[in-house]
């Protein structure tokens, strides 16, 4: 392709407008022209633009091979992605399931537990009641117990004869009164406590000879149970001792009793200076 003239203003005997018309008119002169006119650097020029076309070329090439690795990394991470998102909500409909699941089985525990307070009330109640029925039992007990106790008790009194038969001349029960004034007295007078006041008043059996009507003594201090243990014995021994102390008679310490007892109780009844005696009464046989 021929170049084109520039248009320029220029007169026909102009210098330059007779180069130009010169070039124009001979093409071939140009390059010596232009080798005359321009540096080196300038005349390898266009073929430093085609290399740089060709790099640009090859950097695009590059670029777009690139660009279509890029494209079939972000592919591939997007079926994982999408593969991913599969599991994901299949892992949300289990959890929405279990979810569900655990929703009915804290419905049901709510349930059971509600049952459970109402067995536990109910339990409550009949403990409650139990107790009540126990605490009346054991005050029936206790009371039959008593009564029991005075039945044998008032038994033993009218039977003293035959009880303390051979321990005494005639055995019959003391006069109450006189040794409870002289409990007073020694009390008034400091001379005895308030417990051991106490204890001279409580013995069950008083007896003296039928011939001791001045009850001067010996007395025999008598404590009566259908069943006893170590503090009968104590309480027999240390009740004879208060008789003893404010009248200044002999006295003897007794336990009357229906059952009998183990072998280790008559050596505590040594030790403490007690006699046991055993009377039985068919109407305190167990049944």
């Amino acid at each position: 392709m021929t170049p084109t003239t520039p248009e320029m203003e220029l007169p026909p005997d102009h210098l330059l407008r007779q180069l130009i018309d010169a070039i124009t008119a001979h093409p071939e002169v140009r390059e010596p022209l232009l080798r005359v006119l321009l540096t080196e650097d300038f005349l390898t020029l266009p073929k430093r633009v085609d290399k740089l076309q060709e790099e640009f070329e090859e950097f695009r090439e590059e670029t777009r091979a690139g660009f279509r690795a890029v494209n079939e990394r972000l592919d591939a991470t997007n079926e994982r992605l999408d593969s991913t998102n599969e599991r994901l909500d299949s892992t949300n409909a289990e959890v929405h399931t279990l979810s569900e699941r655990l929703d009915e089985t804290n419905a049901e525990v709510r349930t059971l537990s509600e049952r459970q307070d109402a067995m536990n009330q109910e339990v409550r109640t009949m403990s409650q009641r139990l107790d009540e029925n126990t605490r009346a039992i054991r005050s029936l007990e206790g009371h039959v117990g008593r009564l029991t106790g005075k039945a044998y008790e008032d038994k033993c009194r009218y039977q003293i004869g035959v009880i303390l038969d051979g321990w005494l001349d005639g055995p019959v029960l003391a006069d109450r009164e006189p040794i409870n004034a002289k409990l007073l007295s020694a009390r008034q007078s400091g001379a005895i406590s308030r417990e051991e006041y106490l204890d001279g008043l409580t013995p069950d059996i008083i007896a003296r000879g039928v011939g001791d009507t001045e009850q001067t003594g010996p007395f025999a201090i008598v404590e009566v149970s259908v069943t006893f243990n170590r503090n009968d014995l104590e309480t027999a021994a240390r009740r004879a001792a208060i008789i003893a102390k404010i009248t200044g008679a002999t006295t003897a310490p007794f336990i009357a009793t229906h059952n009998n007892w183990p072998d280790e109780i008559n050596q505590a009844a040594r030790q403490l200076g007690v006699t046991i005696i055993r009377h039985e009464d068919p109407d305190f046989v167990d049944p």
